[in-house]
Formats: C-alpha cells, sequence, structure tokens
C-alpha cells in the first residue's frame, strides 16, 4: 500500500498550499497583550491586577484554554499595536462560548448576546461572533481592546478562547478553506460506512470492519470539530457537542490501534490489549489528550513493527507521524484542517489502491481456478473419445483392414487438429467446422450411420472457443440412439442488441432425451468453462423444442450482421 499515490498528490499540494497562505498572512494589527480580569459580582467592579497573564506567542491568534483561566465574570484587556498606514479591512474573530460586549478604543463596536445593567445574562451568545475594527488610515501605535461578559461553564470545563485579528478578504479566504476541507470529512466518513457494508456483505476480511470503524470515527471526530469551531450556535450547546466529540475520542483512542495491529498483522490476543494503552496515557499525563495519545502509541507500534518486517509498517509509521505533527506542530496545531486533511487523503486513496489490489487479486484467482477446472475437463473429454474411437479401430481392422486404416487416419487427423486447438483461446468458426466434419467421419465409422451437419447464416471468420459445437454433436450422438439412420444437425447463427447467437439443434431419437438431473455432464461443464474463461458476459441454454434438442450459446459480438453463408457438410463412408 503506497504512501503517496499519484491520485492524492494534487489535491494534497493544494492543502499545502493553502497552509501555507494562512501561514504567511499578515495583518495590520497585531496583538502584543492580553490580561483577564475577575469582576466582581456584587459591584460588578473589575479587579485592580489580572487574573492571569496570557503569553502570546502568535501575534495575530490567542489560543487559550477556559477551564480555570477565564472567571465566570470576566473582562479581558487587549493591546493592539496598528503598524500599516492602509486601508484594510480587519476582522476581529471570537471563538468564545460566553455573554460578552466588545470595545475598541472604550467604543462599543459589537454584543454576543444581550447583558444586564448588573452584568448578568439576559440573552444568551452565541459560540462564534466576528466584528469588524475601525479602518485607520493613519499609522497610530496602540489601540484598547477590552471585551467584558459572563459564563456559566463550571471552572474544570474544556471549552477553548481563540481570538484572532485578520484581514477580511484573509478570513473570507480560511473559511470557504474549510468549508471544503470539512465537507472532505463527510466523504471519510461515507467512506468508512462503505468499508463497513463491504464486510458485513463478505463477513471474512475483518480489516475492513476495523478500518471502516476507524473511517465512520474519524469522520464524525473530523466534522465535529467544524460544529464545535465553525457553527454558530448558543454557547450552551457546545456542551453536548463536546460530549459527542469526547465519546468519538474515547472509541478512536482504542479502535486505531487495535486497526493498526490487526493490519500489521498481529492475531495474538494478548497483544490486543495494547489498544487501551493512549486512554491510560491520556488519564495518567495530564496535558495529554486521548488523540494525541493515540498518535504517541500508534507511532511506537509502527517503528517496532518496522523492526520486525511487518508489512505496511513503514505506511503506519507515516501516518501516525502526519496525526502526531497535527496536534504538536504549533502551525498545524491552530490550522487543523490542515493536517487532518492530508491524513485523511493518504489514507484514503491507500485503502482504495488496497481494495483494487485486493480485487484483482482475487479476480486473477477466479480465473486461475476456472483455467484448471478447464484443464481437467479437457483431461476428461479428450480420453473418453480416443478410447472409443481406438475401440472401433480394432474392431474394423479384424473385419475390414482397409476401412481400419482410413478410421486410423481420420483419427490421426483428428487428433492432430485438436492439439492445434486446445491451447488457444479462441478459434476461427472454419476451424472449428473443420474438426466437427472430421469428427462427424469418424463417427460414421463407429456407428455405421450417415451424418450432416447444415450451417444456417453462420459466418465464419467469427470466433469461439475450441471444441464447442464437436462437444454438442459428441452429446447429441452419444445420447441418443440413431443406429444407422441418416441425422442431420442444424447450427444457425443470428445477431441481436449486440449479442451473437449460435443455435445448435439435433433430433432427438429417446422420449427420455431430457437430462435426468439438473447437474451437467462433462461436455457441458467444458462449455461453460470455456465460456467463462474467454468472456466477461455470456450465457448457454439448452432444452427441448418443436421435437429438437436446442443448445443456444450467448456471446458479445461486433454490431452488424454477419454474412450469410450457407453450407451443407455432408460425411459419407467412403
Amino acid at each position: 500500500m503506497p504512501l503517496l499515490s499519484k491520485n492524492c498528490l494534487l489535491p494534497l499540494i493544494a492543502i499545502i498550499v493553502a497552509g501555507c497562505k494562512l501561514a504567511t498572512a499578515t495583518a495590520s494589527y497585531s496583538i502584543e497583550r492580553v490580561a483577564i480580569f475577575d469582576v466582581s459580582e456584587e459591584s460588578s467592579q473589575t479587579g485592580l491586577s489580572p487574573f492571569k497573564e496570557l503569553e502570546v506567542s502568535n501575534p495575530n491568534l490567542i489560543w487559550e484554554s477556559l477551564g480555570k483561566n477565564v472567571p465566570q465574570r470576566f473582562e479581558i484587556q487587549a493591546t493592539l499595536r496598528h503598524h500599516k498606514q492602509d486601508l484594510v479591512s480587519h476582522t476581529l474573530s471570537l471563538h468564545f462560548p460566553s455573554t460578552y460586549e466588545v470595545y475598541f478604543d472604550e467604543t462599543l463596536i459589537g454584543k454576543n448576546g444581550q447583558l444586564s445593567s448588573t452584568g448578568q445574562e439576559e440573552a444568551v451568545g452565541r459560540s462564534i461572533k466576528t466584528f469588524n475594527l475601525p479602518v485607520k488610515a493613519s499609522i497610530e501605535d496602540t489601540h484598547s481592546l477590552r471585551i467584558r461578559g459572563s459564563h456559566t461553564h463550571a471552572p474544570n470545563t474544556g471549552h477553548a478562547l481563540i481570538l484572532g485579528v485578520t484581514p477580511l478578504e484573509d478570513n473570507l479566504h480560511f473559511a470557504r478553506s474549510t468549508a471544503i476541507a470539512y465537507s472532505f470529512y463527510i466523504v471519510f466518513a461515507l467512506f468508512g460506512i462503505y468499508l463497513l457494508a463491504y464486510f458485513f456483505i463478505n463477513r471474512t476480511q475483518h480489516q475492513y470492519l476495523l478500518l471502516g470503524c476507524t473511517c465512520v470515527l474519524f469522520g464524525i471526530f473530523a466534522v465535529n470539530k467544524l460544529i464545535y469551531y465553525q457553527i454558530n450556535v448558543p454557547y450552551t450547546y457546545l456542551d453536548y457537542i463536546g460530549y459527542v466529540a469526547n465519546t468519538c475520542t474515547f472509541l478512536l483512542s482504542i479502535i486505531a490501534p487495535a486497526t493498526l495491529l490487526y493490519t500489521l498483522g498481529y492475531r495474538q490476543k494478548l497483544i490486543y490489549s495494547l489498544a487501551a494503552l493512549p486512554y491510560i496515557l491520556s488519564k495518567s499525563i495530564e496535558p495529554l489528550g486521548p488523540i494525541p495519545a493515540t498518535a504517541y502509541v500508534c507511532l511506537a507500534l509502527s517503528v517496532i513493527s518496522i523492526a520486525l518486517q511487518k508489512r505496511y509498517a513503514i505506511f503506519a509509521t507515516s501516518i501516525s507521524t502526519i496525526l502526531l505533527l497535527t496536534y504538536e506542530l504549533p502551525f498545524l496545531a491552530q490550522n487543523q484542517a490542515l493536517g487532518f486533511g492530508a491524513l485523511m487523503l493518504i489514507f484514503l486513496v491507500s485503502i482504495i489502491n488496497l481494495l483494487v489490489k485486493e480485487y484483482k487479486e482475487r479476480h486473477q484467482a477466479q480465473l486461475q481456478n476456472t483455467r484448471l477446472q478447464l484443464e481437467l475437463l479437457k483431461s476428461k473429454i479428450q480420453p473418453h473419445f480416443v478410447l472409443n474411437s481406438l475401440t472401433s479401430a480394432i474392431e474394423w481392422i479384424e473385419t475390414n483392414p482397409k476401412q481400419g486404416v482410413k478410421l486410423i487416419q481420420e483419427l490421426a487427423k483428428e487428433f492432430d487438429l485438436l492439439s492445434s486447438i486446445s491451447e488457444q483461446k479462441l478459434i476461427p468458426l472454419a476451424t472449428e467446422i473443420e474438426s466437427c466434419k472430421t469428427y462427424l467421419r469418424i463417427m460414421e465409422y463407429r456407428k455405421k450411420a450417415k451424418y450432416q451437419l447444415e450451417l444456417i447464416n453462420v459466418d465464419l471468420s467469427a470466433e469461439l472457443p475450441p471444441s464447442l459445437i464437436r462437444n454438442l454433436l459428441e452429446n447429441a450422438i452419444s445420447h441418443n440412439g440413431f443406429g444407422e439412420a441418416s441425422v442431420t444437425f442444424e447450427l444457425s447463427q443470428h445477431q441481436k442488441d449486440g449479442q451473437r447467437i449460435l443455435r445448435f439443434a439435433a433430433p432427438t431419437a429417446r422420449e427420455t432425451s431430457e437430462p435426468k438431473t439438473n447437474e451437467d455432464g462433462t461436455g457441458i461443464r467444458y462449455i461453460k468453462a470455456r465460456l467463462a474463461e474467454s468472456y466477461k458476459t455470456w450465457s448457454f441454454h439448452h432444452g427441448p423444442e418443436n421435437g429438437k434438442w436446442v443448445s443456444a450459446i450467448i456471446t458479445p459480438s461486433k454490431q452488424g450482421t454477419a454474412a450469410a453463408i450457407d453450407l451443407n457438410l455432408t460425411s459419407s463412408k467412403p
């Protein structure tokens, strides 16, 4: 399973380019200082000293865990520096699950929800809010930003404060890129459903059950992030969205290592206890989340598997590394859509390549099995014919040596013809008819009868697998007591809807000429095996019709009507 396929190269480049644009986007404003103050619930007065000072590592983005860092009644004060003389519109984007008011240079520029005069929530705010900053044509050193409000979350909440200052155009570009990325995540989840359906239909390859569950959970997890960070809902709904995310995270942290172990070829039941390691690590190590813990465990298992020379170990190492970087690399951690997009794209294309490869291997195995069956049937048919013909030749030599010699000559001609066509997949109808002609002559010697084959509208230049008509002749003669009567067989051809239909009709000399069971004889099985080897679509039917036993061979044909040839082959005793 290749790490990268040419099919995913262009989309991967697009993701990288989008990431580079975000990384190199320059804003006229930069964040220099952020402080969080506690606001008294009784007096609504802001504390004199900061409750917490935030470290500004990115001048355009602040990402801080809400938790114990933001009191339930708060005021956030930030210093913005305007360092370009331009008229570019900038936006202040806030993913801040609370109700608040925003002041720029002590001028109210917007609200999220509604606060009362005492600071109580009258209307709950939304999870996401964007505010337009005033356009500044001249360079002014610093501006003040003040966010004052409240929230109802408990101190141990896992929600986050995300504050960003970006040009309006970059903000719109990011929104478009995010929408495209998360659409891909939905497709990834649907592909997981396809893998699950594939498993439940076949019930043989358990790796697709595990891969399907992993894809579905990863897709739901990624889409959940879209809902959490991009869909604007009342901020109190984020608690419920968080429950879904935590459930998916827990299940994914267990199923992903189990899927990896199964894909790498481990089958010992005890080793699957390692799948619980990510959950144990995330609970034991405070800052480590379940997904990063899963990435660390999968990376360790993959590296060990490389040393053990396990199949797909290098690929698994690459996937685990990308997942780990998505959480640990600062740029990707802030733009996880890029890391998840690259990860899912590689994973998706690789699974598709694996499915295609397995389909080809399965198809090749079926074809090989058909060929083996065909060779077995050929080995059964030819000795039967040879034994009966040699028995007749012995009788002729004893009673009429000259006729016996001629019979042996016809046998030699038949064997030479059969040996030249038996290994061919398709032969011209003319060659098949020649084989039938020789066969009928031999049978006339053996049965002391007179046989003829009448061709109606048959294109002798058309091709078909060898010995099909000859086996139908053999079945007709061996299953009917014609005696020494004169018998005429018919072979006709016509075309309909792009298909060639060859109809072979033989008179029935017995009332019980129909097969007694539903099982095919050796000759019919040979015909079906040859057709299956040569054509993707074909059909074979046989049964009584108007006092005759009719066999129909239906195969694909070129458009147009075959040339009409009317030829009677009559064999007579020499």
